[in-house]
């Protein structure tokens, strides 16, 4: 099985790939969402990447928060912060002051 599904870049880009002209034909409540890390010019075009539609970068912003957060959770630095949080916020303060900033 030495075959690729997609033999090249340029042919996943093609049939795959959130482009510029793509992104025109979005409707204007459209939001463009990537996890991150982008291939520009790949996955998604910069022009898509930066439109004002984009939401990417907070995206990536909280998908690091979170990552951040579960790790320091199952590395026992997290005992008791989620019983003090109500809210997602609160949680996400919790979790990233050291225990006795909270006291």
């Amino acid at each position: 099985m030495s075959e690729a599904l997609i033999p090249t870049l340029r042919e996943y880009r093609t049939g795959y790939g959130l482009t510029a002209d793509r992104t025109a034909r979005l409707s204007k409540d459209a939001l463009i969402m990537h996890p991150g890390p982008m291939n520009r010019g790949v996955e998604i075009d910069a022009e898509a990447a930066g439109d004002e539609r984009s939401v990417i970068t907070g995206q990536v912003a909280n998908g690091v928060a979170v990552r951040m957060a579960v790790l320091f959770l199952l590395l026992g630095g997290g005992t008791g912060a989620l019983e003090v949080a109500d809210q997602p916020d609160e949680a996400l303060s919790a979790v990233q002051q050291p225990e006795a900033a909270r006291a």
